[in-house]
């Protein structure tokens, strides 16, 4: 009976673990500071922008000499798993003028942070324009300083929020610029602006929200700037201090219905505030002799309305 040998071959399959979705680090260490510039990223990644699986730190540990945080830009459209900003010391930034960011994790944590983790420096997220989405929530502050600021006609979309007063701040200085959180948050909005944890045009504005109006299933909040403060001034220049003789008024003609504040303030020597006649009625064209209050400014015996 013949043999047949038949060789046995083995095969060796090496298993090379490909981490594919895995920590992509900023070092800024490439020409410029783009997001999309690959040699701007860790090179035990790959020196390679991160894709849309990946855990993305922008951290100040992590920076080249001399190096800042990346910059966003119209043209760019950017996915990735999620971000994080830290900075254990100095400051950290993401710069966003145009494009796109997109954080697609949707486990119910964060989807971006700002000032997470042992630190004492500060981390910002500064959108002049551009959109953001964000699946899960942005969480700002938690252990130290941590700031979203939109201006221009930046537009954030997220699927959660929450702020550490101590540390967080959020704030939109322009009135093109809109912040769009999932779900009924009034009460919490509410919360964080009694707090001074959402501000508007640096606290020189007022934060309006509304719920499913401006756009359904989320809270909206946008910036109105304050009015200026003085429309008109009163000086006292006419040939008697009547309210209603228009060369005592700094625009020439006493206060219209629509001018809300009204100062009378620094008069010069010999001057006085206004007076108003028992018997004054209105000119033609006038609801009232005042429109919405007067501002006193300095509130002292000397400055009065008689």
């Amino acid at each position: 009976m013949n043999k047949q040998t038949i060789p046995l071959i083995a095969l060796f399959v090496v298993f090379i673990q490909c981490d594919l979705f895995a920590a992509a680090r900023w070092t800024d260490g490439g020409p410029g500071s783009d997001w999309t510039t690959a040699a701007n990223w860790d090179a035990g990644y790959g020196n390679a922008p991160p894709l849309s699986g990946d855990t993305t730190y922008v951290r100040y540990a992590d920076l080249a000499a001399g190096g800042q945080g990346p910059v966003i830009s119209e043209g760019m459209d950017i996915e990735i798993k999620m971000l994080a900003l830290e900075a254990a010391a100095g400051y950290i930034s993401v710069e966003m003028t145009g494009g796109t960011l997109y954080c697609n994790q949707n486990s119910g944590g964060d989807g971006i942070r700002l000032g997470a983790g042992a630190g004492s420096g500060l981390a910002v997220i500064n959108m002049t324009g551009g959109t953001l989405t964000t699946l899960d929530q942005i969480r700002i502050g938690s252990c130290y300083p941590g700031r979203l600021l939109l201006s221009g006609n930046a537009a954030v979309h997220t699927g959660g929020l929450t702020i550490f007063p101590d540390f967080g701040l959020l704030n939109i200085s322009s009135e093109a610029a809109v912040f769009h959180v999932s779900g009924d948050q009034t009460a919490a909005i509410q919360g964080y602006i009694q707090e001074g944890a959402i501000t508007a045009f640096g606290g020189n504005g007022a934060v309006v929200y509304d719920f499913d109006q401006t756009l359904a299933g989320f809270t909206t909040l946008r910036a109105v700037e304050d009015t200026p403060i003085y429309q008109q001034e009163w000086n006292d220049q006419g040939a008697d201090s009547l309210w209603t003789t228009g060369q005592n008024w700094s625009s020439g003609s006493m206060p219209a219905n629509d001018e809300t504040r009204i100062s009378i303030r620094d008069l010069a020597a010999g001057k006085r505030g206004p007076v108003i006649a028992a018997d004054m009625t209105p000119p033609p064209g006038y609801e009232t002799l005042v429109a919405r209050g007067i501002r006193f400014e300095p509130p002292d015996s000397q400055t009065t309305v008689m």
